[in-house]
């Protein structure tokens, strides 16, 4: 069951790891990264026991027995951060500071920037609920995931937004490709379309049915 749970986050958090992938090879942009590299910050360069999974996410892996609550830096000045599964707010009060984290043994510790946004699908399924393949998993409904920000300082973005490209996933050419960008506002969420679907396509997109925002709005 522990497996088919982390093999299931992977299938959920499947659209944000295409989407890195397509900003690496249009942009550059890192698809796996150290926090050194993402965070202008000295004491980050030793830190091997965490690495940041996109723009949003810091990935904690599972390096401990079970019972050993090991420490974990949070950037930015200081960190905020949201437990992607759960909500949960963590916090840092020092830009040097550091927390202790219980090590899940049934799942994988996943941590959220505040000011970071993440798309998934089929986020509210439970593992044994059709997450067969990756042709089944690209056809279940959208959940935008989002943490807000308190302040200035905690956002990676230099925008507070985040675009969503999305294909076909056969079509070699850019026939099929959709390009959404989502923008976080102190109150609200915008949405544009920077690149819509031909008219001429027969691709149809999977709805976004739910936001789930952390922290208040």
């Amino acid at each position: 069951k522990n497996v088919q749970k982390t093999i299931t986050l992977r299938y959920k958090l499947l659209p944000y790891l295409y989407n890195n992938f397509y900003w690496h090879y249009a942009e550059g942009k890192s698809i796996i990264s150290s926090l050194s590299e993402r965070f202008d910050n000295f004491e980050y360069l030793n830190n091997y026991e965490q690495f940041m999974f996109g723009p949003s996410l810091m990935v904690l892996p599972q390096l401990w027995r079970s019972d050993y609550q090991f420490p974990v830096g949070l950037p930015n000045e200081p960190g905020v951060w949201y437990d992607l599964q759960t909500g949960f707010r963590v916090v840092t009060s020092d830009v040097n500071e550091k927390i202790k984290i219980q090590p899940l043994i049934d799942e994988i510790n996943v941590l959220l920037h505040a000011g970071g946004m993440v798309m998934t699908q089929g986020w509210d399924e439970r593992p044994d609920e059709n997450f067969k393949n990756t042709e089944n998993s690209r056809n279940k409904p959208f959940t935008l995931i989002t943490a807000l920000r308190s302040n200035e300082t905690e956002k990676i973005d230099p925008q507070g937004s985040y675009r969503f490209y999305w294909d076909d996933g056969e079509t070699v050419t850019k026939a099929n490709t959709f390009i959404q960008r989502f923008i976080l506002h102190e109150h609200a969420i915008e949405s544009v379309v920077e690149q819509q679907l031909p008219d001429s396509s027969d691709f149809n997109i999977p709805k976004l049915e739910k936001i789930v925002v952390y922290g208040q709005m």
